[in-house]
């Protein structure tokens, strides 16, 4: 279970690192966008850690 949540502690900081990097000069009232580029952001980092699975 600990290895389990390590993962999910990584992976939730991967996202906000993606998210705060794609979402620079983004207004914060602008709610619709700022969704869109979470979505983004959490399925780059999905990409990224499946890629690594599939190589390791």
């Amino acid at each position: 279970m600990k290895e389990f949540n390590t993962f999910i502690r990584e992976f939730t900081e991967d996202v906000r690192k993606e998210y705060r990097n794609l979402a620079r000069g983004t207004p914060c009232d602008d709610m619709y966008t700022l969704g869109k580029i979470q979505r983004i952001a959490l399925e780059r980092v999905a990409d990224r850690y499946r890629a690594h699975r599939k190589a390791g």
